[in-house]
Order: structure tokens, then C-alpha cells, then sequence
């Protein structure tokens, strides 16, 4: 059951491409949307850490000012760039002494101080290594002084920071609410959320993550090799990416023959960092194989802005050997006859919004 707040928090997903914004509203036992905008970041803030947070305030301010968000309490992720995902291995030790043994572990990993960060760690289950016992731990870990100036940012804009939460586990509360049978619990799911800049792949028990990391391939690499094709600038070629792709959408029926032609033109261009980027996820599914044994992976759940580019999804679920499906995030949410809520157009999955649906429902999910 969802809490009696009649408004949600703000979900708030700092993307390196847009900042999107999103809250919900209950009405009865059920969810609809109650507002919901984004934010162009410019191409230059990926790597200007200054420019970016300025860019984030300014993005969060305006938003705010203009949509019809509710009260000011907010759930935010930190963007893929501030945060690293590691999985170690542990001797076991008592509980009071397990963060420190896991960052004296990551200090090897990490250009920061791992002692002065922020970490979390979900403890996996038992494993063996060379004939002993070891824990097997998902960790996140980020510079202190990153997460606090991503929080900065949020408290100038009069924000009330009520969670924070890391992208790819953003990704399993959007979909909490859709397993809560008991048969959910033994489901294993895949998510692969590819972004602009990464993509974050988790593996889930039900909703408990098992397996989580960090692939630093996404949108860009695939707009770049177009480019480098096409003789377009990487600017050009993801603007025809993603017009190619809505007129794809568009088309009733069959795609005309040069819309075909062209879909073909960016897949060949782009074939190297797709199959580049599924034999990464191929390692993370050995990985789970390996800690798992005898577990199957029932279902490939393809999220993010790059999951509306299709052929990319079918590539990599072809790949990978397991049936897929493109996250509708508002899958069981209310929505308006016409199918267009605010700036979101319903009538087509939208894995876009997964992250800031996850961060928006923290708190409705029971979560913290």
C-alpha cells in the first residue's frame, strides 16, 4: 500500500543530457501524474564539473518556477559521472567492522580518499574463492565533497533533500510497485539503462539487486561512430538518430522504404559500439553465472534515452540470448484520454523517465 501523501516527492534525475523533474499524486490506491518537465544540459557540462552543477541549479530553479510541482520535498540521483560501483569480496568479519574492511579494500580501486567518501554496500550472499568463504558486496562509493556539492546545489534552490539515491537502483524502485506477488520474489530481472554517457546494468532478485555496474558506453559512443560516418558532427548525428527514430514511431504500419534505409545506414555505422557494448553486459551476466549458479536471468528490461532506438535493444537482447522488453516507467499509472501528460506522450513506453520515476517513489515505495 502506498503512504496517504497525497503528492509524491519530487523526483529529480541530473542526467548528463537533461535534468528531468517528476512528481506523482495518489488518487485512491491508485498513482497519476502530477507534474513532470526537463532541462537541456549543454554537451560541454559532461566535462566541466563546475559548469554542470551550475547548469543543474539553474535547470532546478526554472523548473520549479514554471511547473506545477508540489511543496518542495525532493528524492535526487547523483549522475553516473560522481559515482563508482564496484563488486568486492570479503572475509567475513563482524558487522561493526565491515564498512571499514570494504574501504580499506576499494582505497585500492579509487583516486580518492575511500575513508572520507560517501559508500554504501548491499551484501550479496556467500561465495567461495580458492576454496574459501568470502561476502560478495555491491558497493557505491562517491567524494564527499561531490555529493555535497550536488546537495548544495539542491538546498539553493530552497529544495528539502528527503533521499538520494544512485541511478541504477533508482531503476529497481520504479519498479517495486509491480512486484509485490510472491512468485516476484524468485524473478530475476536484468536492467540495462543506457544513457548518454553510461549505462548502468543491475540484476535483480525480485527487487533485491544482486549484481550492479558501470559501463561507461552509451549514447555518445553511438552518435560518435555515426558521425565519423556519415561525415556529420556528433551534434548532427544524434539529432538524426533520434529523428530517425521518431519517425520509426510515427510510421503506421511498415516504415516507408528510405526511413528503412536510413535505420540500416546508423546501424551498420553504429554496429561496433552496440556489439561492444553487449559484450560488456555479456561479462555481467558470466559474473552473475558465476556467483548464482543454477539461476536463470527471466527477463532483459532495456531502459534510459537510448531504449527508444529499438534496433539497438533487439541487437543487444539478440546478443545476450534473453528476452527483452523496452520499461514503461508509467506502466499502472493514470493517465489522460488522449494519452499526453505534460511534456510525456504515454502513448508509447517512455524509459526515459525510469530514474526519476524511481527517485519520486522512494518514499511512496516505504522506502528511505
Amino acid at each position: 500500500m502506498f503512504l496517504k501523501a497525497k503528492y509524491s516527492p519530487i523526483g529529480i534525475d541530473a542526467g548528463s543530457d537533461s535534468l528531468k523533474m517528476l512528481q506523482l499524486e495518489t488518487v485512491g490506491d491508485d498513482l497519476r501524474l502530477a507534474a513532470a518537465a526537463t532541462y537541456p544540459m549543454p554537451p560541454e557540462a559532461k566535462t566541466d564539473p563546475s559548469l554542470r552543477l551550475a547548469c543543474l541549479g539553474d535547470g532546478v530553479r526554472q523548473l520549479l518556477a514554471t511547473g506545477d510541482f508540489k511543496g518542495r520535498s525532493a528524492v535526487t540521483c547523483l549522475p553516473g559521472s560522481d559515482v563508482e560501483v564496484f563488486h568486492v569480496r570479503i572475509a567475513p568479519v563482524p558487522e561493526a567492522k565491515l564498512a571499514n574492511a570494504i574501504r580499506w579494500e576499494i582505497q585500492r580501486q579509487v583516486q580518492f580518499d575511500a575513508g572520507d567518501a560517501v559508500m554504501r554496500y548491499i551484501k550479496v550472499g556467500d561465495v567461495f574463492q580458492g576454496g574459501e568463504q568470502r561476502w560478495e558486496v555491491i558497493v557505491t562509493i562517491s567524494p564527499r565533497a561531490t555529493v555535497e556539492g550536488h546537495l548544495n546545489v539542491m538546498q539553493r534552490a530552497k529544495l528539502d533533500i528527503a533521499g538520494v539515491q544512485i541511478g541504477g537502483f533508482a531503476l529497481i524502485e520504479c519498479f517495486r510497485r509491480l512486484m509485490r506477488r510472491r512468485e516476484d520474489s524468485q524473478t530475476c530481472h536484468f536492467f540495462v539503462d543506457i544513457g548518454a554517457s553510461y549505462t548502468h546494468a543491475i540484476i535483480a532478485h525480485g527487487t533485491d539487486a544482486v549484481f550492479a555496474k558501470k559501463i561507461p558506453i552509451g549514447g555518445d559512443d553511438f552518435s560518435a561512430a555515426y558521425a565519423q560516418s556519415s561525415g556529420m558532427v556528433a551534434s548532427e548525428a544524434k539529432l538524426s538518430r533520434a529523428q530517425l527514430t521518431a519517425s520509426v514511431d510515427e510510421s503506421s504500419g511498415e516504415p516507408g522504404t528510405q526511413v528503412c534505409e536510413a535505420a540500416t545506414a546508423v546501424a551498420d555505422a553504429i554496429s561496433s559500439e552496440v556489439d561492444r557494448l553487449a559484450k560488456e553486459l555479456a561479462m555481467c551476466v558470466r559474473y552473475y553465472g558465476s556467483v548464482f549458479q543454477g539461476r536463470t536471468i527471466n527477463r532483459l528490461i532495456f531502459l534510459g534515452g537510448e531504449s527508444t532506438h529499438r534496433q539497438t535493444c533487439q541487437r543487444i537482447a539478440k546478443e545476450l540470448g534473453i528476452a527483452a522488453q523496452i520499461g514503461d516507467p508509467f506502466t499502472r499509472v493514470l493517465r489522460n484520454s488522449d494519452g499526453i501528460d505534460m511534456c510525456i506522450d504515454r502513448r508509447s513506453p517512455q524509459p526515459a523517465w525510469a530514474v526519476a520515476m524511481g527517485c519520486a517513489l522512494v518514499n511512496m515505495n516505504g522506502g528511505s
